[in-house]
C-alpha cells in the first residue's frame, strides 16, 4: 500500500525586512520546504512555508542532552 503525504503550511517566523525572502529561497534550495511566501508588514516580514512532514515507521525518539 502506498503512503500518501500531505503538505502543511505554517508561519515560520517574522524577520527583519528583506531577510525572510533570503531565508525562504535558501530553505527552498536546500529542500526543507516545497514553497514559501513572504508577507511584508510594519514590524517585519512574515515567512510562510509549505512543507511535507517527515514520517518514518518505527521511529525511535531519543532525548538529547547538552554536553558542557
Amino acid at each position: 500500500m502506498r503512503e500518501e503525504f500531505t503538505s502543511t503550511t505554517a508561519l515560520l517566523g517574522t524577520y527583519d525586512p528583506g531577510r525572510a525572502q533570503i531565508i525562504g529561497e535558501q530553505g527552498l534550495a536546500a529542500g526543507f520546504w516545497t514553497s514559501f511566501e513572504v508577507r511584508m508588514g510594519d514590524i517585519g516580514d512574515d515567512l510562510i512555508i509549505t512543507y511535507i512532514p517527515l514520517r518514518r515507521k518505527n521511529r525511535r525518539i531519543r532525548s538529547l542532552r547538552a554536553v558542557s
